[in-house]
């Protein structure tokens, strides 16, 4: 469904900040 791919680019946003 698009709201999981919508949590899985958010997730992965999440990752980016985190690491940064």
């Amino acid at each position: 469904t698009g709201l999981s791919r919508q949590v899985q680019s958010l997730s992965e946003q999440l990752r980016r900040l985190s690491q940064g």
